[in-house]
C-alpha cells in the first residue's frame, strides 16, 4: 500500500472517498481505490488531498504520514 500527497491538480486516481478531517485550518481528504488482479484486489491505491481553510485552496507541498488502521490491524505509517 503507498500514501501519496499531490496537489488536487496532480490528483489523478481518485476512488471512494474514506475520510474527511479538519486538521488545525488544513481539510484532509483520504480516497481509497482497489486495484484488482483478476477476481482478487491486488493493491489499494489511495489518493490524499489538502485543502487550506474554508476554501478551495490546494496545499500544495506537505508531508503527510498515513496510517490505515482496522479492527485487528494496523498498517503504517506510510510516509
Amino acid at each position: 500500500m503507498t500514501g501519496l500527497a499531490v496537489p488536487a491538480a496532480a490528483s489523478a486516481h481518485g476512488g471512494t472517498r474514506v475520510v474527511s478531517r479538519l486538521a488545525g485550518d488544513i481539510r484532509v481528504s483520504v480516497d481509497a481505490l482497489a486495484v484488482r488482479s483478476g477476481d482478487r484486489v491486488g493493491a489499494v491505491d489511495y489518493t490524499v488531498t489538502l485543502r487550506r481553510g474554508r476554501g478551495d485552496t490546494p496545499v500544495t507541498h506537505a508531508r503527510v504520514k498515513l496510517t490505515i488502521a482496522k479492527p485487528g490491524a494496523t498498517i503504517g505509517p506510510l510516509v
